[in-house]
């Protein structure tokens, strides 16, 4: 294991309701479970200046202080509406269903995305820092069969502060990591019939990689950090691995043709209450826009697709995530 400031051995998060500004008291915290990383970046100006010397001049003027963080682990479904919400679309509530609640994810498209940002208590035993308005660059997730669904988030926050008070203590939450077992495919002909067709016995592996669009902007002020957020461009890319049976083979067609399809994969937990089960489903519009050629897996034929996320005018969207778990509030 790494050691030092830059592998935390805590880490405690919360919702911001005023960006920049950590809650105070440090109101719904909770831990964050999987590993926290700090990789230092900062930005130098070191001029280039002939001092009669035969050495390099070491004079350094420091143009930028953000804090690039890597936050990584095992999947749940309680800790995934806490990415969602910083990578997909901020101040999204859960509606109740049966004693659960459901989480749906579809940015905008008329209007800005402005996603939440998060405030960090980050250290370990020798070191503890507080870092504010953290925001998700991009989100990685990953599943296979015999194995838990992993996460993998790109962050950005402003400058690290010494944390003057101490971790605030948290106690772990009851989550449930997402199965990449109980994961299932499903490929339709439209947003309206999403969810409808499984290609069952088929789904072996694959991973989600979602660039946020959310990118920091910086404006004249007197700090070296960033100002705010803005929103470029999005793109939700599906990777999967299938075995190759009839009707895998039937989607060729649709790849030759340039067919857009409307794909779901969603995988069940265990049960809130008897009309709902906890649940990720990842749903997109897209053409198949990569099949890569057979391959074998323990004497099975397999193959790899690709899906692109594109916007669809009759659904009106190109991606949606929605998340069903017994969290009532961030």
């Amino acid at each position: 294991m790494a050691t030092g400031i830059q592998a935390f051995l805590k880490a405690n998060m919360a919702v911001e309701s005023e960006r920049g500004t950590k809650p105070s008291p440090f109101t719904g915290a909770k831990l964050c479970l999987g590993t926290m990383t700090w990789n230092p970046a900062p930005k130098f100006f070191v001029p280039e200046e002939d001092h009669g010397k035969f050495s390099k001049n070491t004079r350094r003027i420091k143009t930028d202080e953000s804090t690039p963080l890597q936050w990584e682990g095992p999947l749940t479904y309680e800790q995934s509406i806490f990415l969602l919400n910083m990578a997909v679309k901020g101040a999204v509530a859960g509606v109740e269903a049966d004693e659960g609640y459901i989480w749906t994810y579809a940015p905008n498209y008329t209007s800005v995305n402005t996603p939440d940002t998060l405030s960090l208590e980050v250290g370990d035993d020798i070191e503890q820092y507080d870092v504010p308005f953290v925001f998700c660059k991009d989100l990685e997730l990953s599943f296979a069969m015999n194995d838990v669904w992993k996460f993998r988030a790109g962050l950005l926050g402003r400058p690290m502060v010494h944390l003057a008070d101490g971790f605030t203590a948290i106690l772990p939450s009851t989550v449930e990591e997402v199965l990449g077992s109980k994961t299932r495919l499903w490929i339709d002909s439209s947003w309206a019939n999403i969810g409808t067709t499984e290609i069952a016995s088929t789904l072996i592996s694959g991973n989600v990689r979602l660039n946020t669009g959310f990118v920091e902007a910086k404006y004249g002020s007197a700090d070296l950090y960033f100002t705010t957020i803005t929103e470029k461009k999005r793109s939700l890319e599906l990777n999967l691995t299938c075995a190759f049976n009839s009707s895998v083979a039937a989607q060729l067609a649709n790849f030759v043709g340039g067919t857009r399809k409307f794909f779901q994969i969603k995988s069940t937990g265990s049960i809130i209450t008897s009309n709902t089960n906890r649940s990720l489903a990842i749903q997109l519009s897209g053409c198949i826009d990569s099949w890569d050629k057979l391959g074998e897996r323990d004497g099975e034929d397999v193959v790899a697709l690709k899906v692109t996320s594109e916007y669809d005018q009759t659904g009106t969207k190109e991606m949606a995530v929605v998340v069903a778990n017994n969290v009532a509030a961030l």
